[in-house]
Order: C-alpha cells, then structure tokens, then sequence
C-alpha cells in the first residue's frame, strides 16, 4: 500500500491506505508524494500539477515487462501470412493488435530514453560539445537500443499489414473475375 498522507481522511490517502493510480492525475486526489504498489511510481505535486518521479530501476522493470511481448511479435514474424483468405484476414488481425500495443511500447520507451538523457547529461566542465554527446549516447545506449528495436518492429508490421491488404484486393479481384465469367459449354 502507498504511504498514508499526514491529516487526510481515509478516502483522500489518510490512515485508510488510499491507492493512487495513474487514472487519478491531474484530478488532484493525490497525497503528497506517494508511491503507485502497481506501477512503482511516485507522484509529486508541483504548481498544481502531478509530476511522475521515475524509480532508478523503472526502465528495468519496463524491459523486463515487455521483453516477452517483443519475443511474442519477433515470433510472428518468423511464420508466414497465411495464403487463404480466410487465415490472412486472422493474421492482419493479429499484426494490427500488435502494431497498435508496440505503438504504447514505442511512446514509453520514447519517454524512458528522454528521461535518461535530461538525467545522464554530462556537465559542460572540461568537455567539449562533441564529447559531451560521446558520453551521452553511451551512457542512455539500453534505453535507445529498445526504442530503436520497438521502431524497427513497427516498420516491419507495418510492410506486413500493407503486404496483407494487398493479397487480399489480389484475391478479392481474382475472386470476382471468376465469377464474373461466363460458363464454357
């Protein structure tokens, strides 16, 4: 449970053990810092806005939570459209939930990578510019390799989703041509 908010009634985070969730920002229901058990989040208030103060560990947390998601969508991959109508329509199914779920997974480790480099921004003492970007690149690499790796994923569901359209006008077109001709006797 979060901790409890000093002079709060149990249901605004009192000594009742009130929850903060994420749906609750911005609507000014939060304690002083507080601590999200669910997210490993904390939230502090600043000049009337909630502000999300990220865990040293949350990036490890967030790759490790979505590692298998990626394994689940490298794996598609792996595995041909199917050539039936039928299956393909199934497969364009899958290839769009999971373009849209990489898309949350692309806006997160966007964040994830800025965050990083606003904290592991060498100082500009004894550095020159170019040193500087060196030093930070290396320093936030995990967190641009999963960007990067979540970007590339969703440029190739995309060639697959357009792929798939594709041969299904191609079977809808060969579909009705044969019914469109007449019989042979």
């Amino acid at each position: 449970m979060a901790p409890a908010g000093r002079g709060l009634p149990p249901d605004k985070g009192g000594e009742g053990g009130y929850r903060y969730t994420p749906a609750h920002i911005g609507r000014g229901h939060s304690p002083s810092p507080t601590q999200d058990t669910n997210y490993n989040l904390n939230y502090i208030k600043v000049l009337g806005y909630y502000i999300i103060i990220v865990e040293k560990d949350a990036f490890g947390l967030f790759r490790k939570k979505v590692k298998p998601e990626i394994d689940s969508v490298e794996t598609m991959f792996r595995r041909q459209l199917s050539e039936e109508p039928e299956g393909l329509v199934g497969d364009l199914r899958k290839a769009e939930v999971w373009y849209a779920r990489l898309q949350t997974i692309m806006a997160l480790s966007e964040t994830y990578l800025d965050l990083a480099e606003n904290a592991r921004m060498p100082c500009k003492e004894k550095l020159t510019e170019m040193e500087r970007e060196k030093l930070l690149t290396s320093r936030v690499a995990s967190e641009r390799f999963l960007r990067d790796r979540v970007a590339g994923l969703l440029e190739a569901l995309k060639t697959r989703i357009l792929l798939g359209q594709t041969l299904l006008n191609y079977y809808r077109d060969v579909h009705f041509s044969e019914r469109g001709r007449p019989a042979h006797k």
